[in-house]
């Protein structure tokens, strides 16, 4: 995720995110889903979808809890770079089967946790995720792109949606990997979400009044270093970016995500791509409808107003120096440079800890062994 850099212009925010929607995206919302958005046949069912994502600016949350989240994160990345003939029932189908390797080997280790239950915290649901995670990570390849580490780059899709990992050598970043442990996990049924923190996207277990008891529980699983770890509330409140006391009480960040707020964050990144590769209105078409899908984002109206306003001043000034100026000026470049010696700082103290520290419980079979060490390191504007 990028950093919130909040500029509130001087016209109204509910007039500008109407007038972009209402005057380019008739035109611009058919460019942000592949033509064939077919249903998928994958372990748990989904029901029919709109034909575009645009579309569900209009569902509702009970219509968007029907959908693959897998579908509408590829879907996002529709003709973006990086995503040139992207296949995305191909995509879906091998989550498919991922999810079917998934459901075996942990079928197939079940009776550890019931010969041993206390090794795995004495709840099932602990022992799912993490099997989830080692299958994922060991037997299939899923890894951080450590080419992300200490130089973030937002315009390669394949760093910010699922494609970069399914078939593909790329990897992940926080903003996609969360999201293939969520689509699996809801493929088997389990209660993932996802949530948010300052510059990081993670994976929650979210089923504290789950129908089946061997699923209730509720804890965090950050899955972008090797194995899995599950911190608290309170570690999202410090990392990797300190949260203010306003930002603490707020009601975004480290809540579970409703399905709009999820496909919120996609639009983001899609906004992220676009606006980083000069197609800046289309990134303003992106992050208007995000913030319509989750008004209560800081983030998305932040990129909103940023991007339009500084449209604006590169039009509304003829005289090169005074754009210079005010891009230099305006620029995170002080932000940004922090941002990369901390993100090098995290790395630096995640590999050390996977040296040192065993990545999963010991009493798993096959700890992750495929690719390297993948820490946890959000994604940072270039």
């Amino acid at each position: 995720m990028r950093g919130t850099t909040l500029f509130l212009a001087g016209a109204g925010v509910a007039t500008l995110v109407a007038t972009l929607i209402g005057s380019t995206g008739g035109q611009l919302l058919t460019s942000l889903a592949p033509p064939s958005m077919a249903p998928v046949a994958s372990v748990a069912p989904t029901e029919d979808r709109p034909a575009h994502l645009g579309d569900w600016l209009t569902a509702s949350d009970a219509e968007l809890a029907k959908s693959d989240i897998a579908r509408l994160n590829l879907s996002a990345a529709g003709g973006l770079p990086g995503a040139e003939g992207l296949d995305v029932d191909a995509k879906l189908a091998e989550l498919d089967r991922w999810a079917k390797h998934v459901a075996s080997e942990t079928e197939r280790n079940l009776h550890r946790f019931r010969e041993h239950p206390g090794e795995y915290e004495n709840s099932e649901a602990y022992f799912r995720a993490l099997m989830l995670i080692v299958a994922l990570q060991g037997d299939l390849g899923v890894h951080y792109n450590p080419a992300r580490i200490s130089e973030p780059d937002f315009t390669n899709s394949k760093d910010l949606f699922l494609h970069g990992m399914i078939g593909d050598a790329n990897g992940g970043t926080c903003v996609s990997m969360p999201v293939l442990y969520v689509a699996i996990g809801r493929r088997l049924g389990y209660p993932m979400r996802l949530a948010l923190t300052k510059g990081h996207v993670f994976a929650r277990w979210d089923g504290a009044e789950h129908v089946n008891p061997a699923l209730r529980g509720r804890f965090n699983v950050e899955g972008t270093n090797r194995g899995l770890n599950t911190p608290d509330d309170q570690h999202y409140a410090d990392w990797p970016n300190k949260l203010t006391d306003a930002e603490r009480a707020n009601d975004w960040f480290r809540r579970s995500l409703t399905p709009a707020e999820e496909l919120a964050v996609f639009l983001m990144q899609r906004g992220h791509c676009l606006e980083d590769t000069g197609r800046t209105a289309e990134a303003q078409v992106a992050y208007a409808m995000a913030h319509q899908l989750a008004p209560k984002s800081p983030e998305a109206l932040a990129y909103l107003v940023n991007v339009v306003r500084g449209e604006a001043i590169a039009r509304a000034s003829s005289d090169p120096q005074a754009v210079a100026a005010n891009a230099k000026r305006d620029s995170s470049a002080e932000w940004t440079a922090e941002k990369r010696r901390q993100a090098t700082e995290i790395a630096r103290e995640a590999i050390e800890r996977g040296r040192i520290q065993p990545a999963v419980n010991p009493a798993m079979p096959r700890p992750p062994t495929g690719g390297p060490i993948a820490p946890q390191i959000p994604g940072m504007p270039k």
